[in-house]
């Protein structure tokens, strides 16, 4: 199954929001990310800005593939329940959703790094052509023009690995 990226908005149809003429709030859309490792899935719950939740996660996975950094980096939204630390063990990724009221670990999942920067990658396309179809002007917004060129960058990262 890997990753998959879905999203919901305050009105409860985000291809509404992606359709009407004001496109600015899009990326602040909620998004659940589901990650499935093949055995096990969790998923990631981010209340809202999406889009910076999935540019600070490219990054991070960028670092984590150039091994520039191999410390922890977390995801959280305004307003979620958990914060999600995504922390490297050996070539693994060990995915904590921690409880942001008692800061205590309620679940985790392993995966694969590079079979997760693949699966990210995949999962971002797959977006971000969705989004496109809906409204092809999304392609004109700052954010999108970053995910794109973060996934391109990502991509060629991995390749080349």
């Amino acid at each position: 199954m890997g990753i998959k990226i879905l999203l919901e908005d305050w009105e409860g149809d985000w291809r509404g929001t992606l359709k009407s003429e004001n496109l600015n709030s899009f990326f602040s859309c909620e998004m659940y990310m589901t990650v499935h490792n093949g055995i096990e899935q969790m998923t990631i719950n981010i209340a809202t800005l999406y889009g910076t939740a999935l540019l600070s996660m490219a990054t991070s996975i960028m670092d984590m593939i150039s091994n520039k950094e191999n410390k922890p980096f977390r995801i959280s939204g305004f307003g979620s329940v958990y914060d999600y630390f995504f922390i490297m063990k050996g070539n693994q990724i060990k995915i904590e959703a921690i409880n942001v009221i008692n800061d205590k670990m309620e679940s985790f999942l392993f995966y694969d790094k590079m079979k997760f920067a693949h699966d990210f990658v995949k999962a971002l396309k797959s977006h971000l052509r969705e989004i496109s179809q809906i409204n092809i002007r999304i392609k004109e917004q700052e954010t999108y023009k970053l995910l794109e060129q973060k996934m391109y960058t990502l991509n060629s990262m991995i390749e080349s690995c």
